[in-house]
């Protein structure tokens, strides 16, 4: 019987136990290992007289022989310290990891080895692994041990192929600290976290005060010790590190084809990998992923429980036609009622997209694989996950299924432009109609009436814009796949410049009339004078004049037409232009007092270039060239009417917010409510409850108070784009903000949605009332509405934290021909007011060349 094996001997043998064999394997293929030999649990075994009364007082007493030692020291000759660990016949297996079970002893020196043997032999027949078997009904079949060169790590961790909590596969998740990885097992020292999806890494820094390194006291062992200031809060891996360490990880899962939880080390920033073992314990336990990348621009910041409540049945209920109308059988979408009912969250008085419900929902449809990556990337959603499928049995009877579905969908394609015109025609009717209502003189019941029939409307006959919806995001999304598929462009991003420049997109509309305004503002030098020395409330009623009249009745005609459309118009509670003037005035100003009347009318050049670098690219293929033009022609058209039909469902939610608030008014008239717009803070089903008969709580003052003081707490809290959630959604929320790392990003990326190179300064712009603060300086803010529009001339670029390739900013930019960036993550943590940007509109990259 061989007593000691060296890792040249790649064998491997079920006397290694489990952790030696992991690091045989991974020594064949390639890996860095640092040098090892393995003292086999048969001869371990063999050292155990048979009828002793104790194993563990025997062990704790042996003696190895002084030529055995020698031989493992020679084997180390110039290695002066040893790593010394367990390696259990059933540890580091697929089921059972015995993590933490057995001792390990690092920094050995030769004099100590007889003892560092010892204690991890010993360590088999412990209490605790004892428990552990027979929890697990387990038997004793032994340890052998390694002895292994020690590496004298300056930074070390562990690192998971997939994400242990969540089970999410797309995610490489790495923790990593100074020193030895010992206090990282332990979980006695403060640790990074970098998170890799696609080599994007997101890193969460904490300050780490204390290190396990080489006891030099005793010049054996480990001790705690304090970190040099510089590196409290440095990131304990480099940028290359992170990738290097992601690389082997998930090389590691695939060699051994399950995944893995690997420790690691560097030693003069090379990488060593100490033990790779199975994940044994992926959470079962479903995830419920949480996403506002997109809709945080229609529901930006807080949003009352009036709006919350009344926009969560309307996804509900229209996106419950919209399946049945896209031929997703009756009966299967009632059994996933809960699907469509919950479809958003409110996350402490934030808006949040549910995405494993959306992903449900259109699994439901046919192609499900290929619709998830569109509508991510329409929704602008960055980080991948998994979610279950809704698959179908494989009988004849499910396959007639998908094609009548399949059908329905072909159907429903040929006449998007009929049912569009339908639709605008009818909504244009029931507006009428409904514009023409005197609330005042009616009662809250008959409001609320009159409520209830239009909102039929926006329930029932809303399928067209989500239809147009649907096929914008395949459309587009295949568009972008055939630029890349026909390497029409290195960067993949031409179809942003190809669906540039049409001419009926209304949203930009707003910007011309406006500035049309300004220029009838400073044709006369008398309005001039007003709009540059008054206030708003004093131009208000200056503009009474008849002097004024033909300015008067041009924002007048605005407001009409487009004083809804102002930032957070679909919040019910919003204080649009129609309401307020003074808002829009304000715009007016800006503009008059800089003298801007430029009205961009320029064919946009970057259509004109991009279909030229297709025909020479699709030049002498025909069908690659129809293929390309049909899908082309198709994406402009529905990413245009989707703007477009973005302002009809501007006109809806301004209309009920018009009745919403006319209900107020009646209930404050009756001290019901202390003021008209308290009735934002009550829920639909509070209001239309008291107002019929059959409210569980009557006194209405007492719920808005409370939830007034709610919406001051939530005021404060700052939440990500992204929250996962397990059980309890709300206890499980964590809205402490992790140590940033010292080292200043100078370099940013970003979604590239319209193509220029910008260099200049910075306005940081929270709300389009700050306009004032802009003038040709690269607009920098978290999030855009439609509502900003009206900014977008005094902006030489754009760059927004949030959003995606069909954001409105990214559309109208394209437009209007402004270089445009968004999805830029952290943006406003790193960009400031003042700071210099250079940026590439194509392809997102943004360099700070300054700062303020």
């Amino acid at each position: 019987m061989n007593i000691i094996y060296s890792h040249n001997q790649p064998r491997q043998d079920p006397n290694f136990g489990g952790k030696a064999n992991q690091l045989l394997a991974v020594l064949e293929h390639g890996f860095n290992v640092p040098e090892f030999i393995i003292i086999p649990a048969d001869y371990l075994k063999s050292l155990i007289p048979n009828n002793i009364s104790s194993t563990e007082q025997f062990i704790r007493g042996y003696q190895f022989k002084e030529e055995f030692l020698t031989a493992i020291s020679s084997y180390f000759e110039d290695i002066p310290f040893l790593a010394v660990r367990s390696s259990a016949i059933q540890e580091d297996g697929k089921k059972f990891s015995f993590a933490g079970q057995f001792d390990t002893k690092l920094f050995v020196s030769k004099e100590n080895l007889q003892e560092a043997l010892i204690e991890v032999w010993l360590s088999a027949y412990t209490q605790r692994v004892i428990r552990y078997q027979q929890h697990h009904q387990l038997a004793s079949d032994g340890i052998a041990i390694i002895i292994q060169r020690m590496i004298p790590s300056e930074s070390s961790g562990v690192a998971f192929s997939v994400n242990p909590i969540t089970g999410n596969k797309h995610e490489i998740i790495i923790n990593a600290t100074w020193g030895l990885g010992e206090g990282i097992v332990s979980g006695e020292l403060n640790t990074d976290t970098f998170t890799l999806i696609d080599e994007q890494c997101t890193s969460q820094v904490v300050e780490k005060n204390w290190a396990f390194r080489l006891d030099e006291s005793n010049q054996s062992g480990t001790s705690k010790q304090e970190v040099s200031s510089e590196d409290v809060s440095k990131p304990s891996l480099t940028a290359s590190q992170i990738l290097e360490v992601g690389s082997t990880v998930k090389k590691l899962a695939d060699l051994f084809q399950t995944p893995q939880d690997v420790e690691f080390a560097f030693y003069n920033n090379t990488l060593y990998v100490l033990q790779t073992r199975a994940i044994t314990a992926l959470s079962k336990q479903s995830t419920t992923i949480w996403d506002n990348s997109n809709i945080v621009e229609s529901y930006p910041a807080l949003t009352s429980p009036l709006t919350f409540s009344f926009i969560v049945k309307m996804y509900e209920a229209v996106y419950t036609q919209l399946s049945i109308i896209m031929g997703i059988r009756k009966k299967t979408v009632e059994q996933h009622a809960a699907v469509y009912a919950n479809m958003l969250g409110l996350l402490y008085g934030r808006v949040y997209y549910n995405l494993n419900n959306w992903h449900k929902s259109l699994s439901l449809l046919p192609g499900y694989t290929l619709n998830a990556q569109f509508m991510d990337s329409m929704m602008g959603v960055k980080e991948k996950f998994d979610t279950p499928i809704e698959t179908n049995t494989s009988t004849w009877k499910e396959y007639w299924y998908v094609v009548v579905a399949l059908c329905k969908i072909i159907r429903r394609h040929q006449s998007i432009q009929k049912d569009r015109i339908a639709f605008q025609s009818y909504f244009n009717q029931v507006m009428a109609t409904n514009q023409a209502l005197d609330f005042d003189t009616m009662s809250a019941q008959e409001i609320l009436t009159h409520y209830q029939t239009f909102e039929q409307t926006l329930v029932k006959k809303w399928q067209a814009p989500l239809v147009n919806d649907f096929f914008c995001m395949i459309y587009f999304g295949v568009l972008q796949k055939l630029v890349v598929a026909y390497k029409l462009d290195s960067s993949g991003t031409l179809h942003n410049d190809l669906v540039s420049g049409a001419k009926d997109i209304i949203s930009t509309e707003p910007i011309s009339l406006t500035q049309s305004i300004v220029k009838l503002i400073l044709d006369s030098k008398l309005a001039t004078d007003l709009f540059q020395n008054k206030n708003t409330h004093e131009i208000v009623q200056e503009l009474k004049q008849p002097e004024f009249d033909a300015i008067q009745q041009a924002i007048s005609n605005y407001l009409n037409k487009w004083g809804e459309r102002c930032v957070g118009e679909l919040k019910l509670e919003t204080i649009t232009y129609k309401q307020q003037p003074e808002n829009y005035l304000k715009i007016l100003q800006h503009y008059v007092r800089n003298g801007q009347v430029e009205i961009n009318t320029k064919p946009n050049p970057l259509r004109a270039q991009a279909e030229e670098l297709v025909a020479q690219k699709l030049k002498g293929k025909p069908f690659k060239k129809m293929l390309f033009n049909y899908v082309l022609k198709k994406a402009r058209y529905l990413v245009s009417h989707r703007e477009n039909l973005r302002f009809e469902r501007t006109r809806g939610f301004g209309m009920v917010r018009n009745m919403m608030l006319a209900i107020g008014h009646k209930l404050a008239s009756k001290s019901i409510l202390l003021h008209e717009r308290d009735i934002f803070f009550l829920a639909q089903k509070e209001i239309v409850d008291y107002l019929l008969g059959t409210s569980v709580q009557v006194d209405l003052k007492s719920i808005v108070a409370l939830r007034k003081i709610e919406y001051q707490h939530f005021e404060n809290l700052d939440l990500p784009e992204r929250i996962k959630t397990r059980e309890d959604v709300y206890s499980e929320l964590n809205f402490k903000k992790p140590i940033q790392a010292t080292e200043i990003e100078n370099q940013l990326k970003g979604i590239g949605c319209c193509a220029g190179h910008v260099r200049a300064k910075v306005s940081v712009i929270h709300s389009p009332h700050e306009i004032a603060h802009l003038n040709n300086t690269i607009l920098v803010t978290a999030s855009t509405d439609p509502g900003w529009v009206v900014l977008f001339p005094s902006a030489a670029a754009i760059v927004v934290e949030r959003g995606s390739l069909l954001s409105h900013s990214a559309i109208v930019s394209r437009e209007m021909g402004i270089p445009c960036i968004v999805g830029v993550k952290n943006l406003l943590k790193l960009v400031k007011t003042g700071d210099t940007l250079d940026i590439n509109g194509a392809t997102g990259e943004i360099n700070i060349i300054s700062r303020s």
